[in-house]
């Protein structure tokens, strides 16, 4: 693990498909001192440009040393190439080569839910747990894990990646729901905002335009909208047993828009005893559901910290 502290500041960079955010930290306090947002490039070299031109601008109000670190949607592997189909297409493998190669810096760098991970690990919601799960339920679903102050991946980085596996006790119709993947039945398909909104115009024959729409009308005693979200809350409920099961993590954190819904927190962890009970009848289960702390700004402020793992 690095551990110079007489580096004083971290450069944190959020890597999107359509903007480019990043943060000056204080390593001491986690203080934020600076930030900076601009749009994403569509081609490689206009991209690689615009990180650098990002890190200089950070850099400008930074101590004379500092670290580096990325948050990148898609596959990163152990030797640090990069695999992203979707929002960066236009990526290479060897991005990170490329960008050390040019500012003549070392860059570590992460999946973006692993960055949201750790850095609701270090200072946010799962801090002072060993072990921590942490998942975005946005437009996508996708997740990290943490488990004494590492980092959890392999391989083929895949790991945290749930959003194309499947829930425990699939209905007929979870099975047949098409996901964008080509696949049926993935955890996406189920429990994005784009599913739940999905969900909610296939059972009231009414158009939305989104999430927060269809809390507002259960709120308002929307029957329509109060089973809807229902059926949300025991699909996120089967979800995390695959990871209780798994791995039996001591907090669960989550992140992206859909972890607003308050119900979440009061109604997911009594089904997940009633699931869970099956099991252990006599036993009490201790369950920790919270929502991340530093919101949106996770991803940057995780990747900002990715020294700390390694």
């Amino acid at each position: 693990m690095v551990t110079n502290i007489a580096i004083k500041n971290s450069i944190g960079i959020d890597i999107g498909g359509t903007k480019i955010a990043a943060v000056l930290l204080d390593n001491a306090s986690g203080k934020e001192l600076f930030s900076y947002r601009t749009n994403t490039p569509k081609n490689y070299p206009d991209f690689l440009k615009s990180v650098i031109d990002v890190i200089n601008k950070i850099s400008l109000h930074a101590s004379s040393d500092f670290y580096i670190g990325i948050g990148i949607p898609g596959l990163v592997f152990p030797n640090r190439q990069v695999l992203n189909y979707n929002n960066l297409p236009f990526i290479k493998p060897d991005f990170i080569f490329d960008l050390e190669k040019e500012i003549k810096h070392q860059v570590f760098i992460s999946n973006d839910a692993n960055c949201f991970a750790f850095s609701e690990y270090i200072d946010g919601s799962a801090k002072g747990y060993n072990s921590a799960f942490c998942l975005i339920i946005g437009t996508g679903v996708g997740g990290g894990i943490v488990i004494n102050n590492r980092i959890i991946s392999g391989p083929n980085a895949f790991t945290g990646e749930i959003g194309h596996t499947s829930i425990p006790f699939p209905t007929q119709e979870e099975n047949n729901t098409p996901c964008t993947c080509g696949s049926k039945g993935c955890i996406e398909s189920l429990l994005s905002g784009p599913a739940l909104i999905s969900q909610y115009e296939k059972v009231s024959g009414l158009s939305i335009s989104s999430a927060e729409e269809i809390v507002i009308a259960a709120n308002n005693k929307d029957i329509t909208a109060q089973r809807v979200l229902n059926i949300f809350y025991d699909r996120l409920a089967r979800c995390f047993l695959n990871f209780i099961y798994l791995f039996d993590p001591e907090v669960i954190v989550l992140g992206g828009g859909l972890s607003e819904i308050s119900g979440i927190y009061t109604e997911v962890p009594k089904i997940l005893t009633t699931y869970i009970d099956a099991l252990t009848p006599t036993k009490k289960i201790n369950l920790n559901i919270r929502k991340a702390t530093h919101g949106s700004a996770s991803g940057v402020r995780g990747a900002a910290w990715l020294w700390k793992t390694f």
